[in-house]
């Protein structure tokens, strides 16, 4: 673990007291926990794939065909 300081003001510092002593969790877990819960839901979708095909467990690449593409969506195809 790395240690780090939090600047809290004093509403949120009696905030976290009194959710430590009802949880029966640490300052520091609770902290963590709120840290895990911002990152977890921050950036937009996280993507889960891991790009495995076929079974192999090699990485299957994406490509775009793009004039394919193209005149798939002009119509010409």
């Amino acid at each position: 673990m790395i240690k780090t300081t939090v600047y809290l003001s004093e509403s949120e510092a009696a905030d976290l007291r009194r959710t430590s002593a009802l949880r029966g969790q640490s300052q520091s877990e609770l902290i963590r926990e709120g840290v895990r819960e911002v990152t977890r839901t921050a950036g937009g979708h996280r993507f889960r794939s891991k790009g495995v095909g076929q079974g192999s467990g090699e990485p299957t690449p994406i490509t775009w065909d793009t004039e394919a593409l193209a005149d798939e969506v002009a119509g010409r195809r």
